[in-house]
C-alpha cells in the first residue's frame, strides 16, 4: 500500500501545482487511480485530497487473484 500512495500523491500534487487557478473544492474531487500487480494478486484502487483528516484517503475498490496454473485447460495456449 505505502508504494502506491508514493506514487499517487506527488501526481496529486502534479496536477495541483499545473492548475494553479483550480480552487480548491475542484482539487479535492480529483482522484488518482493506481494498479498494483503482486505475484497472482491485482489491485485497483485510487487516492484523493481528504481535508476531513488533514491528509490523502487511499482507498482499494476491487482485488483479484489471476491464476497461475493451466491444470483446468486442454492443453492449448
Amino acid at each position: 500500500m505505502f508504494k502506491r500512495l508514493n506514487s499517487a500523491i506527488p501526481f496529486i500534487n502534479c496536477i495541483a501545482r499545473k492548475y494553479l487557478d483550480a480552487s480548491f473544492s475542484t482539487l479535492k474531487r480529483v482522484q488518482v487511480f493506481s494498479v498494483q500487480s503482486i505475484k497472482q494478486t491485482i489491485t485497483l484502487s485510487s487516492t484523493q485530497v481528504d481535508m476531513t483528516k488533514m491528509g490523502y484517503c487511499h482507498i482499494e475498490h476491487r482485488k483479484a487473484e489471476m491464476p497461475v496454473t493451466t491444470k483446468n485447460t486442454n492443453g492449448s495456449v
